[in-house]
């Protein structure tokens, strides 16, 4: 049961996330993406987002670092089952990428999706 309900909550979020690129869901990456955790972000600090599945109660993420309103950068997915990130070996690695993502981005003055497009053309 929880295989077969994990492909379907990850074949509903793809359907969703494609529907939001072509325009045609009511709703917004904004909608989709919360922040991480507590710590308030000024607008343009990068903030650390997360993503849940669709399915009622999903143990699946999507991690994103924040760009613009409804831009947003995924550095990665998991499926996860305790409170606490750092309590499993395979979340913990998605937080290390969020924040050598957000790091990385910082370093190369990058705060905005224009920055993002800028650095990648050059």
């Amino acid at each position: 049961n929880a295989v077969t309900q994990t492909i379907n909550d990850v074949n509903k979020l793809m359907d969703n996330l494609l529907e939001i690129h072509e325009g045609n869901k009511g709703t917004t990456l904004n909608n989709l993406f919360i922040p991480l955790d507590d710590i308030i972000y000024k607008p343009d600090e990068l903030q650390k987002s997360k993503a849940y599945g669709i399915i009622r109660q999903s143990w699946l993420r999507l991690y994103a670092i924040k760009l613009n309103v409804n831009y947003y950068l995924i550095t990665g997915g998991t499926i996860k089952l305790t409170r606490k990130m750092a309590e499993r070996e395979h979340t913990q690695k998605e937080l290390n990428k969020l924040d050598m993502c957000r790091i990385f981005l910082q370093d190369e003055g990058i705060s905005d999706k224009e920055g993002l497009i800028d650095s990648i053309s050059e």
